[in-house]
């Protein structure tokens, strides 16, 4: 099994609750718009980010900010991040050739080998819509990874 790669819409408080809950909850409560996806990570989410800008990746610039973790006594995985408003702000704004160009960019990296042009493309279209669903409702676009 992959690693875990779910981007969802949500509250902070809807967020901190986000991993301790069943997935039947969610999805019968349809509480969350949700993306799932598997393998994608805040670092490749950061890469991401520096080819939309069409700058060099920067650790302090491009990584998305962590907002829960598991107990560090814990033996569980999973991580929850959170978008910056202002990348959602540019997943949302970014004119279509910026998209297209940083979709080639992101899929030449390392992080995206095995991943074909339609499918990151495909990936980029559902993220926007769900940056533009989490700007619309003053809610915030976050990322679930768990192993």
């Amino acid at each position: 099994m992959g690693l875990i790669a779910d981007f969802f819409v949500a509250t902070p408080d809807e967020a901190r609750r986000y991993a301790s809950m069943d997935e039947d909850d969610w999805v019968a409560s349809r509480a969350l718009e949700r993306l799932e996806m598997k393998g994608l990570t805040g670092l490749s989410m950061g890469l991401l980010e520096a080819d939309l800008l069409g700058v060099p990746w920067d650790v302090e610039k491009h990584m998305l900010r962590n907002v829960a973790r598991p107990d560090p006594e814990s033996e569980e995985t999973w991580a929850i991040d959170v978008f910056s408003a202002d990348y959602v702000a540019l997943l949302v704004d970014a004119p279509a050739t910026r998209i297209e160009s940083a979709a080639a960019a992101w899929r030449a990296r390392e992080e995206m080998e095995g991943w074909r042009e339609a499918e990151v493309l495909e990936f980029l279209q559902d993220l926007r819509r769900l940056a533009a669903s989490a700007r619309d409702q003053g809610k915030r676009l976050y990322l679930y990874n768990c192993a």
